[in-house]
């Protein structure tokens, strides 16, 4: 929920508020708490995906939870956390000590995977009749390491900022860049806000970098305010210098990194934000399942 120009905003999944109802609440909530209210209709990121990021997608969570169990027990008067790999025992701790709080941290995601899983596996049953492929993703991995999962992980925020949920709160943050954190979240992108990038020896700083899980990558995006100066917003000019910048590094808009913006009088639609992500992962997919299927 954030609050903005007056207005209350809430991010809920269009399956749980129809867009026939979505007027009615409004007015409702308006007469209960005597504040405007704006919804975002937000999807689920599943849904938008195409069949290549749905193979990575299946791939990348059926590795995560297919191969590994977690059972938590009672033994000799103890509640214990086991951890077991293709069916042989690898761990086992009681859940009352920090590394059987690790383990149950670890079982927890697992399930997490497994359900992200399973609503794949039911969405490739109700779109696709084939198999679900499985490309090799020791191959995939070693892709452009400069756009891995592994890169997005060392990157270290600049000066004093940090990442995650933790910039809701921060002073001088753009309503646009509140709405793109909570999308992200929403869909569960991790990213770190204002990280420093140094590729060969080369720094910039980027709005965000959002990391995709099931495509092993990440990528730079840049938000512009145009027509404003000031208070951390980018001039229409800054926006053609950091724009040349990336260009001049070999990166290409639209494909090495995605850029948003919005003006004075125009809102930034969570919604129209949210379908551009997803279009630009899909594409992100499509070219690395390409290089995949091309041998490279």
């Amino acid at each position: 929920m954030l609050l903005f120009k007056g207005k209350i905003a809430i991010f809920v999944k269009d399956n749980l508020l129809p867009n026939s109802i979505r007027a009615v609440f409004c007015v409702m909530m308006k007469n209960i708490t005597n504040c405007e209210f704006e919804v975002y209709m937000l999807h689920s990121m599943l849904d938008l995906l195409s069949k290549d990021s749905l193979v990575m997608w299946l791939n990348y969570y059926g590795n995560q939870c297919l191969n590994v169990k977690y059972k938590v027990i009672h033994h000799n008067g103890y509640e214990v956390i086991r951890k077991i790999c293709d069916g042989k025992e690898v761990s086992e701790h009681r859940l009352s000590t920090s590394k059987g709080q690790l383990l149950f941290t670890e079982y927890q995601e697992n399930k997490k995977a497994c359900e992200l899983y399973e609503e794949g596996r039911k969405l490739w049953k109700k779109r696709y009749s084939e198999e679900i492929p499985l490309p090799d993703i020791d191959i995939i991995k070693e892709r452009n390491p400069y756009r891995s999962d592994k890169f997005f992980e060392a990157l270290k925020p600049t000066g004093e900022a940090s990442y995650g949920t933790d910039f809701k709160t921060k002073l001088g943050m753009t309503v646009a860049q509140k709405v793109i954190i909570s999308v992200l979240e929403q869909n569960n992108l991790p990213f770190k806000y204002q990280p420093t990038i140094t590729v060969d020896g080369i720094t910039r700083y980027a709005d965000f970098v959002i990391c995709v899980p099931w495509l092993y990558s990440c990528f730079p995006l840049e938000h512009f305010e145009t027509g404003r100066v000031g208070n951390r917003r980018k001039s229409d000019s800054r926006c053609s210098v950091t724009i040349n910048r990336y260009i001049n590094e070999g990166m290409i808009p639209g494909i090495d990194f995605l850029i948003t913006s919005n003006g004075n009088k125009r809102r930034f639609d969570a919604e129209l934000f949210e379908k551009v992500l997803a279009n630009f992962i899909n594409q992100m997919s499509g070219i690395i399942m390409a290089e995949y299927n091309s041998g490279k």
